[in-house]
């Protein structure tokens, strides 16, 4: 049942699978956008019309869904309107999420700028004095050092032993293309192994299995008192050395991740990072303090932008769907006096 409505097209000239259908509305019955959205609405249960094939494939009965689907169907004006109302909260989304991308492209463009020359506006970027280093050019008063001299491994100090009387709030990790968000999995005491490690805001993680993928964070707030098996050995920072948001964007960059591979060993699909050898391998930029505070704060404010435009999104997907389920049942009328709704077949 997956439609698409066809707008615009090039020269007029335009070609179809033989696995879809065609179909035009007449003009004089119904609006085009109207239909669109009708049959993109909770009233069309495609289920209905799939019926499975020999093959084992389930096709879609066009012919019984023509002769069955029933349609509410009121005045050709009021079709307008409904589309009109609908096509403003889809033109609403469309425009919110070409911000995201928008923003998005920046917070790249402008991480890539700020690791290179520091919070500096572009026009002075010729007069920052450069120096080549391992991780590429930083500015010439920076560090580079290795990622040890920022952390310290304090994993045996928080080793626990599961009390099958009590609940525990038990951590992994959501892998994604570039490192991780943790996430909270189990409340309970149905751990299994007996043997933890207990996390608290502000410690650092990473995954010793599938370190290719980057799966890496540090603990927020909400996970705050979690557990995490021995996989995800608990590191923690010198504050006075590194702001913690400013380590985050840095490893966030998909590039420090890719050779961790090199350094993993055992079977495919089991392979290891050790946690001496993580931190030895891997080198980061040491602005002064305060100019790490400084970047942190311009890509969060990037972060807090997309945020909001995201949260935009998600309430006008959230209004457009309340206003397909009402407008099309006639709960919300569009017209000051109601109007009966007739039932058409298709």
């Amino acid at each position: 049942g997956r439609n698409v409505l066809i707008r615009e097209i090039q020269k007029n000239k335009f070609t179809y699978a033989s696995f879809t259908f065609l179909g035009r509305v007449d003009p004089l019955k119904a609006n085009t956008e109207y239909i669109f959205y009708l049959l993109n609405s909770p009233i069309v249960d495609y289920n209905k019309y799939a019926r499975r094939a020999s093959d084992g494939k389930y096709n879609f009965q066009l012919t019984q869904f023509k002769n069955e689907q029933k349609l509410p169907l009121p005045p050709l004006p009021e079709q307008q309107k409904i589309a009109a109302v609908l096509s403003a909260v889809q033109e609403a989304k469309e425009k919110t999420q070409a911000v995201i991308d928008a923003t998005k492209a920046l917070k790249k463009s402008m991480m890539k700028h700020l690791f290179t020359y520091g919070p500096v506006p572009p026009e002075e970027t010729e007069n920052v004095p450069l120096k080549e280093t391992e991780i590429g050019k930083v500015p010439e008063e920076w560090k580079v050092v290795k990622l040890g001299e920022a952390f310290e491994i304090i994993s045996k100090e928080r080793i626990i032993l599961i009390d099958d009387e009590k609940k525990y709030k038990q951590l992994t990790v959501r892998l994604y293309s570039k490192g991780i968000q943790l996430r909270e999995i189990n409340v309970g005491n149905k751990i299994g192994v007996k043997k933890q490690y207990r996390v608290i805001t502000g410690d650092f993680v990473f995954s010793k299995i599938d370190a290719r993928n980057g799966a890496y964070g540090f603990i927020p707030d909400e996970l705050n008192d979690g557990i995490v098996s021995g996989d995800f050995p608990i590191l923690k920072l010198n504050k006075e050395l590194c702001n913690q948001q400013f380590l985050s964007y840095y490893l966030s960059i998909e590039k420090n991740w890719i050779h961790l591979r090199n350094f993993a060993v055992g079977t495919t699909n089991r392979k290891r990072v050790q946690p001496k050898e993580f931190l030895s391998y891997l080198s980061i930029p040491l602005p002064p303090l305060p100019i790490q505070q400084k970047i942190a704060s311009i890509l969060s404010a990037i972060d807090a932008k997309i945020e909001a435009e995201e949260n935009k999104k998600q309430a006008l997907e959230e209004l457009f769907k309340t206003l397909l389920h009402n407008l099309m049942t006639a709960k919300i009328r569009v017209d000051k006096h109601r109007i009966n709704i007739k039932e058409h077949k298709l």
